[in-house]
């Protein structure tokens, strides 16, 4: 019963990500030297992340970071399938800006966390940090009325229906800069040395510990006195 990740009901959306984290833990321990539940979680994984709703992979984003952050011997490969999959997953989205926000955002939060991610990713798989870093300068924000890119792959907007105060140039101007922001991030932690990228995946899971929503952003302040690292 414990090996049925395929069962929706562990990734449903009114589980809290305290229960999500636990599950994605579960299931990354299962995968250790496991290299045949390994494959088919993976595999399922990013099954979960082609075809979710937008607005809810995010949901795939701890379980992906569980599964490569399980230092066995296998974790190399694991690594490799995973960013494999990232990459085919990208290629198939780039018509939709949703879909391909969420990838980078994933690619980048696991590169933070799992040092060999961040290095596998800039010596083995340069293409995806290519189009990553291509699609961002080419589409930096939300692509309004836009013919060839879709926001939401679920279907077309009706731009007539919504509210100026719900979108708006300021709101697409931080878009821009977040964006711009991010794949900077991205791309100067993949010229890290390997122990400063460790230093950042400690502090990384410390914040993840005490301070959920910093961790996930790492940037801004925290409600507490310490402040989350800038990376």
């Amino acid at each position: 019963m414990l090996q049925s990740h395929q069962n929706v009901k562990w990734w449903t959306t009114s589980h809290s990500k305290l229960t999500r984290n636990s599950v994605a833990l579960m299931f990354a321990h299962i995968s250790t030297d496991n290299r045949e539940f390994t494959a088919d979680y993976i595999s399922h994984l990013m099954d979960m992340v082609a075809n979710s709703e937008t607005i809810y992979i995010r949901h795939c984003e701890r379980p992906l970071l569980r599964i490569v952050q399980v230092g066995d011997k296998i974790q190399p490969e694991r690594i490799k399938r995973v960013q494999q999959k990232l990459l085919e997953l990208f290629k198939g989205s780039v018509s939709c800006y949703m879909q391909a926000d969420a990838i980078t955002e994933i690619a980048l939060k696991l590169s933070l966390r799992s040092p060999m991610f961040a290095q596998c990713l800039l010596k083995q798989h340069g293409e995806l940090c290519k189009l990553l870093e291509r699609y961002a300068k080419e589409n930096p924000t939300l692509p309004i009325c836009a013919s060839k890119i879709r926001i939401f792959k679920e279907g077309q907007m009706r731009w007539n229906e919504i509210k100026p105060s719900f979108l708006n140039k300021q709101k697409l101007d931080w878009i821009t800069n977040y964006t711009r922001s991010r794949i900077n991030r991205l791309t100067t932690h993949l010229k890290r040395p390997p122990k400063e990228q460790a230093r950042i995946a400690r502090l990384c899971a410390v914040n993840d510990l005490h301070f959920p929503s910093y961790g996930e952003q790492l940037s801004g302040q925290s409600s507490d006195t310490e402040p989350a690292p800038q990376l």
